[in-house]
């Protein structure tokens, strides 16, 4: 599946939310995620353009491998996600095959859903709230940043690590 998204940095959260709520957007999840990233000690998935992720969203757990797509547009990635029953189980499965953990982040996450439209208010200790918009199309995902308020020159196509860059924090 493909993965168009762009953030906006350093929103007003109970704004955005209360316009969220009045275009008719539903929430889907609040809570805390933990989100780890693996690699192989030489790092060869990260110089493919690559990840593979496991994250835990409250009481259920997602293993993800993307791709990078290049686009200058928006953030894209090919992505291929199961849902795996637990976390632990999980890290001692990737430690097995050979996988490192190279980084994490815990952060809040609000989850917000109109049609096909994902938005998610994250805050990560130490930075500004921010929020991703994600579209099935890069014409949806235009069009969802507008009804925000915003121009897509507004937006960012910044991963997590260079998000955590710009605001000079380390992963944890």
């Amino acid at each position: 599946m493909e993965e168009i998204e762009v953030k906006i940095l350093e929103i007003d959260k109970k704004a955005m939310v209360r316009k969220l709520l009045k275009m008719g957007a539903k929430k889907t999840f609040e809570g805390t995620i933990v989100s780890d990233s693996y690699d192989y000690p030489d790092g060869r998935i990260g110089k493919a353009d690559s990840l593979v992720r496991l994250r835990k969203q409250g009481a259920r757990t997602y293993l993800t491998f993307k791709r990078k797509i290049i686009n200058p547009k928006a953030k894209v990635r090919d992505e291929q996600e199961v849902e795996v029953e637990d976390f632990d189980t999980m890290k001692n499965i990737l430690s097995g095959i050979g996988l490192v953990r190279k980084n994490g982040i815990t952060k809040t996450r609000e989850s917000y859903l109109l049609g096909d439209v994902k938005y998610e208010i994250d805050e990560i200790k130490g930075i500004p709230v921010f929020m991703e918009v994600e579209a099935p199309t890069f014409k949806k995902l235009e069009g969802a940043v507008h009804k925000l308020g915003f121009e897509m020159d507004r937006t960012s196509s910044m991963g997590t690590g260079e998000l955590l860059a710009k605001y000079k924090k380390t992963h944890v």
